[in-house]
């Protein structure tokens, strides 16, 4: 019988997260001996008997999943996703600094919203807040103990946590289907 995927929610750690993810990707590729250039359905070449191999998609080994390319089968299973760039970050974090007071401010007659002052007036301490910002919201292997993030960052792209979480549970759902 398959092995059956752990489920994740928002509140998972990056590791359970990454390692469900990882198992997920790998699950839609077959093994494939890269010596032998055949496949491997039940783990271990027919031919040389060897367990180390790639993964293919789609039984084209030029395509391969192997142990240097765990990333790009996440990045292929993610690619459905939308990522969050920088710059969406930057306008999510003035959003929730203009949004802390309801109206503008005025300084000297000049009207503006928090975020534009503080980028203007004080470019040090809205590049702090704007740290501190990413550093609250983005769950990371570099801070993987930290649950409950909005954001999460998988080989240096950032995507909604909980888009992630749908995607990894849903493509369970179905490996169970299929496998029962």
């Amino acid at each position: 019988m398959e092995k059956e995927f752990e489920k994740v929610n928002s509140g998972s750690s990056f590791q359970k997260i990454y390692k469900v993810l990882l198992e997920v990707a790998c699950s839609k590729a077959a093994p494939y001996c890269y010596r032998c250039f055949r496949e491997a359905p039940t783990g271990v070449c027919g031919m040389c008997k060897s367990d180390d191999l790639l993964r293919s998609k789609d039984g084209d080994p030029y395509v391969n999943y192997a142990r240097i390319a765990e990333e790009s089968a996440i990045d292929e299973l993610l690619s459905s996703l939308t990522e969050i760039s920088r710059d969406d970050l930057d306008a999510e974090f003035d959003d929730f600094l203009n949004d802390f007071l309801f109206d503008n401010v005025i300084i000297f007659g000049h009207e503006d919203g928090l975020a534009e002052i503080f980028s203007e007036e004080d470019p040090a301490y809205y590049n702090k807040l704007l740290n501190d910002y990413y550093l609250s919201s983005i769950l990371s292997e570099k801070r993987p103990d930290d649950l409950n993030k909005p954001l999460i960052e998988i080989n240096d792209v950032i995507y909604r946590t909980t888009e992630v979480v749908k995607l990894i549970n849903e493509e369970r759902d179905e490996h169970l289907a299929v496998n029962g």
